[in-house]
């Protein structure tokens, strides 16, 4: 057996003759060290140049505006409704290039009386907001105003003012509302009292959109007033929005019109629970897959809205619909007070969902029909094979 033959040995050369390295005789060893730094010092140089193969180019800087506010939200505090509330913003330009402000859109309530245009670098300019809160309720209040500028990382910014405004007239209800039936006229009576200890005078009154009318303003006893509105019968059911404006004198102050929302309602001769469309979702509709004589129905009461006014429903179907899929049916509970109509799924159906359209005949004179939409919706079925 032979044994394997040894490894070859690496020679090692040490070279001890000097070499001359620019111009100079030194050591051999201390040469190469020279030469090594070279070359790094090379690639290090190489590595800054653009297109020189070691890394990417410098990236290119140039000057840019940046807004700053240090404060953009400014508390005014408690003021009395007819107060007007102005705050200049300061806003400075911290970068390298002129800030260029375009516009300064503020939202409801308030407004931009004054903006610096352009700002130069390391310098400050103003944003002024006023809110005149004769046109605004009392309460906490908070409105804002947005600056658009060429600041590339915050191209807007946004402004607040808020704060909270004393009422100079206090209603005695929580909203002003009234109506009644809609082909009827419809009127109310609200008082409205001081809200601060100074002399409280109602001048005036008025509806900003002549939804209603002031009928009557009566002042009461220790200020404020009694205010009759009268709305004329309406056209057709619903909610109607308007202002009422009451001009008013407190102390020696100019007199100011504080407004009020006022709502409007017109309401339907007919009442029909539950209010909405009929809707028949598929966790019920799927019963009738296993069990065709399952009953799968819905409810709706008929009733007059006053019982001065009593109502007859004659019929009830459904319109829109694959024949024998839906199904209406009437039941008197109190002649002239109460019906039911139950609005029932006959069969299940291969479409996923199918709409229709409940049609419910009445006696009144003004409008005999009243509608609403049907849904149902079918479990989804796989295709054959």
């Amino acid at each position: 057996m032979s044994c394997p033959s040894p490894l070859p040995t690496i020679a090692r050369r040490t070279e001890t003759a000097p070499r001359t390295v620019g111009g100079r005789t030194v050591p051999s060893a201390l040469a190469g060290l020279i030469g090594l730094g070279a070359l790094l010092a090379a690639a290090g140089a190489n590595a800054q140049e653009p297109g020189g193969g070691f890394g990417p180019p410098p990236i290119a800087t140039s000057p840019q505006p940046q807004i700053e506010v240090a404060e953009p939200e400014h508390h005014f505090g408690r003021v009395f409704q007819g107060t007007v509330v102005t705050h200049s913003f300061t806003v400075r330009n911290r970068g390298t290039a002129p800030l260029k402000i375009s516009k300064v859109q503020s939202n409801c309530g308030c407004t931009s009386t004054f903006f610096t245009e352009e700002i130069p670098p390391g310098s400050d300019g103003r944003v002024e907001l006023k809110i005149d809160t004769a046109e605004l309720a009392g309460g906490p209040q908070r409105k804002s105003a947005t600056i658009s500028s060429d600041d590339p990382a915050a191209p807007q910014l946004t402004l607040w003012l808020a704060g909270e405004i004393v009422p100079i007239l206090v209603p005695s209800v929580m909203s002003i509302k009234f109506g009644g039936i809609c082909e009827e006229p419809k009127e109310e009576r609200f008082r409205f009292t001081p809200g601060t200890d100074l002399p409280t005078e109602v001048l005036a009154a008025r509806l900003r959109d002549g939804l209603a009318e002031v009928a009557l303003l009566t002042p009461l006893e220790g200020g404020g007033a009694e205010v009759h509105l009268r709305a004329p019968a309406g056209t057709e059911p619903g909610l109607l929005r308007d202002q009422l404006l009451l001009r008013v004198k407190v102390g020696e102050a100019e007199p100011i019109e504080a407004p009020f929302p006022v709502l409007i309602e017109h309401r339907d001769r007919i009442q029909i629970t539950p209010n909405g469309n009929v809707v028949f979702f598929r966790r019920q509709t799927a019963h009738l897959e296993t069990d065709p004589t399952r009953d799968v129905s819905k409810e709706l009461h008929v009733r007059p809205e006053r019982p001065d006014l009593p109502l007859r429903v004659t019929a009830a179907r459904i319109e829109g619909v694959p024949e024998g899929l839906l199904g209406a049916e009437v039941r008197e509970e109190i002649a002239g007070q109460h019906y039911v109509i139950t609005v029932r799924v006959l069969k299940s159906f291969e479409e996923s969902q199918v709409r229709g359209r409940l049609v419910i005949e009445t006696d009144d004179p003004l409008r005999p029909l009243r509608e609403r939409e049907v849904l149902a919706q079918f479990r989804l079925r796989s295709p054959p094979g």
